[in-house]
């Protein structure tokens, strides 16, 4: 009687020659990861440039707090308040009050 050996029969050349199912899941998964990050990519440029060029071309302004804006900084003596703010953002200076938008 012949032995057979486990090794010697042409399955295994068939098997190393097509890629496993894990290797083309590996394969497949990366690329739609570097699909999709450059899908968020895209997406935030041009998120970000469409909203930089709505915004119109404002004076400076101080810092605001929502809702009120700078009424607090204006205080008790608000001629010298706005006195020391345009010392520091020039003499045209945009100023939010309430929810006011310009």
């Amino acid at each position: 009687m012949k032995e057979r050996k486990s090794g010697s029969h042409g399955g295994d050349e068939i098997q190393h020659a097509i890629p496993s199912y894990s290797k083309l899941n590996q394969d497949s998964m990366a690329t739609a990861l570097v699909l999709s990050l450059l899908f968020v990519a895209s997406a935030a440029l041009l998120f970000v440039t469409v909203t930089r060029s709505k915004k119109p071309n404002q004076p400076p302004s101080p810092p605001k707090f929502p809702i009120i804006g700078n009424l607090l900084q204006l205080g008790s003596l608000p001629h010298r308040s706005l006195r020391h703010l345009s010392d520091k953002y020039g003499p045209l200076m945009l100023l939010h009050l309430f929810a006011s938008q310009p």
